[in-house]
């Protein structure tokens, strides 16, 4: 018989990175770990470019993690968030209305 099928939480990678180390070893540390997602910001107008990021405690990013995934899982559900393509209701907003996109907008805002 097989396993049911599980939706794996996302705060589940972030654990993975600093598992190695206990409280309160790994409170008292300072680990660092990087991930970027970067995209272009269409501004069209070299030689500018913006980027940004945030920095915090695994314990934030889990959490964080966890409520953007549930937010994107929503029905409809969405793999990814893409700006651009949700305020022209395009790609992953294709075939949305204006007041689902805003909806489900404030939810990954928050």
């Amino acid at each position: 018989m097989n396993a049911p099928l599980r939706r794996e939480r996302a705060s589940e990678q972030i654990w993975g990175l600093v598992c190695g180390f206990a409280e309160p070893m790994r409170s008292r540390r300072l680990l660092l770990m990087l991930r970027a997602y970067i995209d272009d910001s269409n501004m069209n107008m070299p030689p500018v470019s913006v980027l940004g990021g945030w920095i915090g405690p695994a314990k934030d990013w889990a959490h964080f993690s966890d409520c953007w995934a549930d937010a994107l899982w929503m029905k409809p559900r969405v793999a990814y968030f893409k700006l651009s393509e949700a305020q022209n209701l395009k790609g992953e907003f294709g075939g949305w209305s204006e007041e689902s996109r805003d909806e489900r907008f404030g939810c990954l805002s928050r």
